[in-house]
């Protein structure tokens, strides 16, 4: 065992002993006393480097304050530590009072190993023999001892949860973090949760799959089973990172549970998803490192990207005509309020699934903490209205936009389908009119056949009549809306649309078109006519009116084309 001494100290009690061997016992008496206490220690980063029921693990560390009383006539000679070298790296003090640091080895076998500090000194003392008074030193010492238990590094989990970080801003799965959630339930077969974990470090797997088209198998299976699935790994590196410092993050006593949070770097997930894979499958397996030889896993969690929505842009826009163009119109009011449709939110069909995986009352709790506001959400404007949705409903949402401006006000109220595709859906609002501009297709003897092009700054009309140049009603033309289905009611038409007019021997040749929009707006137009005739070639104009049907057949179906493909 260690001692600590030096030359002068081994002459002193080389001449004390022997000077105590010839004069009689002094007298008892409390001469030296010592005094320890074990004190606690932090690491770089803050945290103690022992259990809170006072044990310790392999690796841990821990000081002792020693000091020494010395009584009357008494001197103190040297201090003497005895601990295990083997299991104990140690350095200190050698005073009359101080500390010392201790270090425990990672091969330390869990036990309880005794730290010994023993104080050396001599008492000089007179006594009287006869006539003469003499001097005898008599060797005096005190010890104080301190134990220090180690216990195995064993800790347990279960993992519970993994799930998209719902308020994350991003927009869907692949630009959301993803959380796990799991518990410590404490170290070794007792499950001790006063002894503490760290999680310090993780590794994991990327795997991607998509289905393929399979030429062979399809002829074989008589096109009942096309396709196959094909998974790709992709290598680790380091594109998933974690939202730990790189003190790692401990556990212990009150707190057990860990809350995970793992982000792609940069463009990583899209770079994997230009490669046609869209179910990516993360493997994770954390790690602890500090107080072990070897990085001691913990607990595996998996996590599987799938393409999946949760914000979608809305547009409202006011316009008014303005120097031959369009211009904001800053004079409408646009008020829009969304709240899911029914009894059930998103948050709790999603809260019902994570039930099922887990009964654990404070991972629900922290669950839900994860999610963004599941209530209605308003949003306000004059003249532009630029709306970020959160998917709050299982399917449909009660939409209702109120537009207010020049003493008029609309509302629609309708259920509404939300198809969260991060594409913006855009709706254009016109309480002024115009927009409507004219394109002579055919004119002559009975009919007259306009291509007419409608802005959608007009708002959507919704319908045109045609009146002769007395006033008088020719023919009235409802129009279709052209985005069915809509979050907001009806919309009217846009884009391009086909007419044809007859005339009569009063038709004149002032024909004047009044239409109107969704939004109650309406306008006019004036065209120049032909006068009527009777036509030689009825086969000519009955040619040219199935002509101008054939031409606004194929503009619809073009435009049905069109909205099928961008739904």
């Amino acid at each position: 065992m260690p001692r600590i001494t030096n030359a002068l100290t081994l002459l002193l009690l080389v001449f004390t002993v022997a000077i105590s061997q010839l004069a009689p016992q002094a007298l008892a008496g409390n001469h030296v006393n010592i005094s320890t206490r074990l004190l606690y220690v932090e690491d770089e980063c803050g945290r103690l480097r022992n259990n809170a029921d006072g044990t310790f693990y392999p690796g841990d560390a821990l000081k002792i304050m020693y000091g020494i009383d010395l009584g009357p006539d008494t001197s103190f000679l040297y201090l003497e530590v005895t601990y295990d070298s083997g299991i104990f790296t140690a350095s200190g003090s050698t005073d009359i009072s101080g500390e010392w640091h201790f270090e425990l080895n990672k091969e330390t076998k869990p036990g309880s190993y005794v730290i010994s500090f023993t104080a050396h000194g001599v008492y000089t003392y007179t006594y009287v023999e006869g006539n003469l008074t003499k001097i005898a030193s008599e060797y005096v010492q005190a010890s104080s001892s301190q134990v220090v238990s180690v216990v195995a590094y064993d800790p347990r989990f279960t993992a519970l949860l993994s799930y998209p970080l719902f308020k994350d801003s991003g927009w869907d799965s692949y630009e959301k973090p993803f959380v796990s959630l799991v518990r410590y339930d404490g170290n070794g077969p007792l499950n001790d949760t006063k002894q503490r974990v760290l999680i310090d470090d993780y590794s994991y797997t990327l795997v991607g799959s998509k289905s393929v088209l399979n030429r062979e198998k399809c002829l074989k299976s008589n096109l009942t089973d096309c396709s196959d699935l094909v998974t790709k790994s992709f290598p680790d590196g380091r594109v998933l990172w974690w939202n730990s410092t790189k003190c790692g993050m401990p556990l212990q006593g009150d707190r057990r549970y860990a809350r995970l949070v793992m982000n792609m770097t940069g463009n990583s997930m899209r770079d994997i998803l230009q490669d046609g894979y869209s179910a990516i499958d993360v493997g994770l397996t954390f790690y602890s490192k500090l107080y072990a030889l070897q990085p001691k896993p913990l607990f595996e969690v998996s996590y599987t990207y799938r393409p999946e929505g949760f914000k979608q842009p809305i547009i409202v826009k006011a316009y008014k005509p303005a120097n031959g163009g369009w211009s904001i119109d800053s004079n409408v009011r646009l008020d829009l309020a969304i709240k899911p449709n029914g009894n059930t939110t998103y948050g709790e069909y999603l809260l019902a699934y994570a039930s099922e995986k887990t009964r654990d009352d404070e991972a629900l709790k922290i669950f839900q903490n994860d999610f963004y506001a599941m209530g209605s959400q308003i949003f306000e404007a004059n003249g532009s209205l630029d709306a970020l949705v959160n998917r709050t409903s299982l399917l449909t949402y009660s939409t209702m936009l109120t537009v207010t401006g020049y003493g008029q006000a609309y509302s629609s109220k309708v259920a509404s389908t939300f198809m969260f595709t991060g594409e913006p859906v855009e709706l254009y609002v016109n309480m002024v009119g115009g927009g409507l501009n004219i394109k002579r297709i055919y004119e002559g003897g009975t009919y007259i056949s306009l291509d007419l092009d409608i802005a959608k700054e007009a708002g959507g009309v919704k319908w045109i009549s045609a009146y002769d140049e007395s006033g008088t009603l020719m023919k009235n033309f409802t129009l279709p809306d052209a985005a069915t289905n809509s979050m907001y009611g009806a919309t009217g038409w846009f884009g391009p649309y086909f007419i044809s007019i007859p005339l009569s021997p009063n038709s004149g040749s002032q024909l004047s078109l009044r239409y109107g929009n969704v939004w109650g707006a309406s306008s006019e137009v004036r065209i120049q006519s032909g006068p009527y005739h009777e036509s030689s070639l009825v086969f000519g104009e009955e040619l040219a009116y199935l002509l101008g049907v054939v031409i606004f057949a194929s503009i619809l179906i073009a435009m049905i084309t069109r909205a099928v493909k961008a739904s």
